[in-house]
């Protein structure tokens, strides 16, 4: 009897289902933490550097995680289901935390000089594994001393095979 209730009269009254899935969201706020990160289900996803100490809030269909800061979404992640991890986008971190890139790095050793660049050079094939380090630990000299002076160091270094 239900069944020929349902066929003859209640299934032509429904109305079709939506195209769209309707999403269940979890809404919550956090405290970005001094490393600009918020914690979320026992990760760490990262925020724009500029956030640190502020509230912000988040949005989670259980796929994605959207963080807002006001009506301004300021970070996109994919969820991870490990734990425990730090997920960071490198172009949250402050620009003196960046990774630089080997084109970065030639640009910034070619304005030093020509021996900055062999040096740079014989870096990345003589220690493959620690030439970031080293460049980068040349490029701070130039807070004491002049482009000169470090082109000229960097002569001497490859005269004496150093």
């Amino acid at each position: 009897m239900p069944e020929i209730i349902f066929s003859s009269i209640e299934k032509q009254a429904l109305s079709p289902l939506p195209l769209k899935r309707y999403q269940i969201m979890d809404i919550s706020t956090r405290k970005v933490s001094r490393m600009a990160h918020i914690s979320y289900r026992h990760n760490y996803y990262s925020v724009p550097a500029k956030y640190a100490g502020m509230q912000v809030r988040l949005e989670s269909n259980g796929t994605l995680l959207r963080i807002y800061s006001g009506q301004s979404k300021i970070a996109l992640h994919a969820i991870s289901h490990a734990m425990g991890l730090y997920i960071s986008q490198e172009e949250h971190k402050p620009q003196e935390k960046r990774n630089i890139s080997r084109e970065e790095y030639y640009q910034r050793m070619s304005a030093i000089g020509p021996y900055a660049i062999e040096v740079f050079m014989q870096l990345q094939e003589k220690i493959p594994t620690h030439w970031h380090a080293m460049t980068k630990g040349i490029l701070n000299l130039k807070k004491t001393y002049s482009t000169q002076i470090i082109n000229s160091a960097c002569k001497r270094a490859l005269q004496f095979n150093a």
